[in-house]
């Protein structure tokens, strides 16, 4: 091998591995994570029954979350722009009383996708989130005791949240979200009963994910 063609080498194995750096200290590109945290919102209730006085109040409903996500996101200069697909599971749930009724209340099924737009200092990266959650509501009603009805209704929301993440050498991306999903109104008919319900709910995440 030729002093020229050492040179050659060298200066292609710099450059590669200067690549690779600059790589690994990019938000750009895919990941894979998971998440864990906890959830608490109302929902809003309207009991309608022909011939009896409307039923009003606010269903409680809290407990842990876990899931999944995936995206991808585009850092240019200090901003990132990404989008992600998310599943979340749990056992968000409570029962509440009004008057003689007695309503269990429980989230325990989502799917969503949403928009990651936020600022790089270095390693780090703070994050607004904007998108569309679908959730599973369970319902179970009760009059004195009595079981009126205990339907699934799935429904649409908006998600909304803030998030900060850190971007370690070996890809591994640790960080913590706030998001709010505001569901759309909707009505369950049993009888004579109409029951309508309008969730909000806050989730409160710690997320580990790798970026590849």
């Amino acid at each position: 091998m030729t002093f020229k063609t050492m040179i050659a080498t060298s200066a292609v194995a710099l450059a590669v591995a200067t690549s690779a750096m600059a790589d690994s200290s990019t938000h750009t590109g895919f990941y894979l994570g998971g998440s864990l945290g906890y959830a608490t919102g109302k929902t809003k209730y309207d009991n309608n029954e022909a011939g009896a006085a409307n039923v009003r109040g606010n269903l409680k409903m809290r407990g842990p979350v876990f899931g999944f996500h995936t995206g991808y996101q585009y850092q240019m200069n200090m901003f990132v722009a990404g989008l992600e697909a998310a599943l979340n599971l749990g056992n968000t749930n409570k029962t509440t009383n009004i008057g003689a009724v007695k309503a269990t209340h429980k989230r325990d099924f989502t799917f969503g996708l949403a928009t990651r737009l936020g600022v790089a200092l270095e390693s780090w990266l703070l994050y607004t989130k904007l998108g569309w959650e679908n959730a599973n509501f369970n319902t179970n009603v009760k009059l004195n005791d009595v079981t009126l009805f205990s339907k699934n209704k799935r429904t649409n929301g908006f998600l909304a949240g803030l998030g900060v993440e850190k971007l370690f050498n070996n890809g591994i991306m640790l960080g913590g979200e706030w998001t709010f999903t505001q569901y759309k109104k909707f009505s369950i008919t049993s009888g004579n009963q109409k029951d309508s319900f309008k969730p909000r709910i806050h989730d409160f995440k710690v997320r580990l994910g790798y970026k590849f």
